[in-house]
């Protein structure tokens, strides 16, 4: 079932984030570094970042509104180190719903999630704009910003490829 304009399921879906954060964060990307012994770890989501950006979107009331506050909230709760480097795969939100269809035509068991509509994806674009921003002019962290509107995968990879290797 759809929750969108359900505070009740907003706050739900806040809180499983920040939970499914944790677990990824704090025990499976740890237990595979401590077997692998990477040079370089490098992961689909930053974990802070996406708590950051969802708890504000979901409106969690446990959660600052100002996004300074609510990433120095997450990371000293959490303990979770910032990363050295986002690369931040900006697509229009028009663009992410056609791949949704996509996504939707070559999996009909994956759910629409809450967040899935013109709308939303725009106000989650904007709190990621904000949040990253905070990030690199506090110099935490370096943000890459790519355009994907006109790339395919393969040139994502290569530009990301790219910046690591210089």
């Amino acid at each position: 079932r759809n929750l969108a304009g359900h505070q009740k399921g907003k706050n739900f879906a806040a809180g499983v984030y920040i939970a499914h954060t944790l677990l990824h964060s704090k025990i499976i990307e740890p237990i595979l570094e401590r077997r692998v012994k990477p040079d370089l770890t490098i992961s689909a989501r930053d974990a802070l970042v996406d708590a950051a950006v969802y708890t504000a979107f979901y409106s969690n009331p446990l959660i600052p509104e100002n996004a300074q506050q609510r990433l120095t909230l997450l990371q000293r709760t959490t303990r979770i180190p910032f990363r050295d480097i986002i690369f931040f795969l900006r697509t229009p939100p028009h663009i992410a719903l056609q791949r949704i269809q996509v996504r939707d035509r070559l999996n009909r068991r994956q759910p629409k999630q809450i967040h899935e509509d013109p709308d939303s994806l725009t106000q989650l674009q904007t709190v990621y704009e904000q949040i990253l921003s905070n990030l690199d002019m506090r110099g935490i962290c370096t943000v890459v910003d790519i355009s994907t509107e006109d790339l395919t995968q393969e040139d994502v990879v290569a530009k990301i490829r790219g910046v690591i290797e210089a």
